[in-house]
């Protein structure tokens, strides 16, 4: 006779055990495994009770004695969250960000205001070609093996394949970032292979060979295009195409568009490396003002030992752990700078620095500056 364990009408293993021949001890771990997934982050714990709820399972009483089959890792109970998947050779990790864009029916392209969307801020690549308006805010732009801080009027062009993400400030360590901006999104065949080859179309495809490495506007063009967004996303049939064709002709004429990733980059196309890099800068945003951040939390995330993740985050990203944490630090920590009246002392902990001199060091290195002085030009400048 099959049971199945439920806590307040919730069932929380997942999964049928065959309770008969099951021993006390058996119940008492499936019991501490359902207790755990509902109280917290006990997960290693939850790992050695899940092994034995699955030895209670699998196991069955056959000629005096127990048999326990192999255990393929595809059957393995499923942590408590979802879209996680476990393998006995790479460790627990998250689904590849690749993103599959389909535009809505009668169109063949996408614009939309990304807050419009529930989708959990990540590391994703996708095929199409994106434009991204952000009008207003503070937050971090990672493109390739660039690393950034953006504010207002943030305007950014990303070839195809080309990994990125945002995140903003004010929706830091949430799943959903709904902070306003304008996306606009296609394939670069969507109008047929060798549209952008025409003769009219050469600065175009000049532009669009350039975004392989990301291409950051001026502010002031950046407000003239996101203007064309904004009225892109309400207009239907050949308007929008019109207009499309235009905001690619204007960008294709500005000289002072600046490239963001290195000329050195190039998109990996390793589903496993991108996958663990994505679990590792997922986890360093979300813990980044974090101070017990550590090195070894990380290679035990990545499943590695230091040395081989040190290798692995080096050639993955063109810098040490170390390094990209400290970018991203810093970059919070001039926003902190520029938009409160907090203490040096405070903001330096509020960006994950426990000691004073070590931030001061740090901000020095990275902007050739002290914090103090930083603060007092930027208000000059205001």
């Amino acid at each position: 006779m099959a049971g199945r364990l439920t806590v307040r009408g919730c069932d929380l293993s997942g999964v049928i055990l065959q309770t008969q021949g099951l021993c006390f001890s058996t119940m008492i771990a499936l019991l501490w495994y359902s207790v755990c997934a509902v109280t917290g982050p006990i997960m290693k714990l939850r790992a050695f009770f899940q092994e034995v709820i699955l030895s209670a399972r699998e196991r069955r009483w056959h000629g005096g004695e127990w048999i326990q089959p192999a255990i393929s890792t595809e059957r393995r109970l499923q942590p408590f969250h979802c879209n996680v998947l476990t393998d006995s050779n790479h460790g627990v990790f998250m689904k590849a960000s690749y993103e599959k864009l389909v535009p809505n029916d009668g169109q063949s392209f996408r614009c939309f205001d990304r807050a419009s969307l529930q989708s959990p801020v990540k590391w994703h690549r996708h095929p199409e070609v994106e434009l991204t308006y952000i009008p207003s805010g503070v937050g971090s732009r990672m493109v390739g093996d660039h690393i950034g801080s953006y504010t207002d009027h943030d305007l950014v062009l990303l070839g195809s394949e080309l990994p990125h993400t945002w995140a903003s400030d004010e929706y830091r360590g949430q799943v959903y970032d709904l902070h306003s901006a304008m996306v606009l999104q296609f394939h670069p065949d969507f109008l047929g292979p060798d549209f952008f080859r025409l003769n009219e179309m050469v600065e175009v495809h000049r532009l669009l060979h350039r975004a392989s490495r990301g291409l950051w506007f001026p502010a002031r063009m950046a407000e003239s295009i996101g203007s064309q967004l904004i009225d892109l996303e309400k207009q239907r049939g050949a308007r929008r195409l019109v207009t499309l064709l235009s905001i690619l002709d204007q960008l294709a004429s500005c000289t002072e568009a600046e490239p963001l990733a290195s000329h050195l980059y190039r998109a990996s196309n390793n589903e496993e490396v991108e996958t663990r890099i994505q679990v590792i800068c997922d986890h360093i945003t979300h813990h980044l003002t974090d101070p017990e951040l550590t090195h070894s939390e990380l290679a035990e995330l990545a499943d590695m030992n230091a040395s081989a993740f040190s290798r692995f985050f080096k050639q993955s990203t063109g810098r040490t752990v170390s390094a990209y944490i400290n970018e991203l630090r810093i970059g919070f920590a001039c926003r902190l700078l520029t938009d409160t009246d907090d203490s040096i002392l405070s903001i330096s902990q509020q960006s994950g620095y426990q000691n004073l001199s070590n931030f001061n060091r740090r901000f020095q290195q990275h902007r050739k500056m002290t914090p103090r002085e930083y603060r007092n030009r930027v208000r000059i400048a205001v």
